[in-house]
């Protein structure tokens, strides 16, 4: 199972930047015009109500995607930090679509 998580929700509200806005908020205990940090990212990858919900013990991978500039790529690497220090072992890759393409990315994913 893949989990993505685009970047460009940093600094976005809730209710504007996560898809079920409702359910990320009451995950996170915070309320919908609360702007996402990394470490909601990082929670939200990590906790079995978030992106692992259902997971169980099946194979799964976090790409957070939408890395389009050094500054969001930083970004997404702290956050790759923080859920392997939680989850040590889980496979993080961090990700531009639109730089990368999606050729690239597959590649990334059939080395696994």
């Amino acid at each position: 199972m893949i989990g993505v998580v685009g970047l460009d929700a940093l600094g976005q509200t809730i209710k504007d930047g996560c898809h079920r806005p409702e359910q990320t908020a009451a995950l996170l205990g915070q309320a919908l015009e609360h702007r996402i940090t990394e470490e909601d990212i990082a929670r939200i990858c990590t906790d079995e109500e978030g992106l692992k919900k259902d997971v169980g013990k099946r194979p799964f991978w976090i790409v957070l995607n939408k890395a389009d500039d050094e500054e969001i790529r930083r970004r997404g690497e702290e956050i790759r930090k923080r859920i392997t220090e939680r989850c040590p072992g889980q496979w993080v890759e961090v990700t531009s679509l639109m730089k990368m393409g999606a050729d690239e990315i597959c590649q990334i994913f059939m080395k696994r």
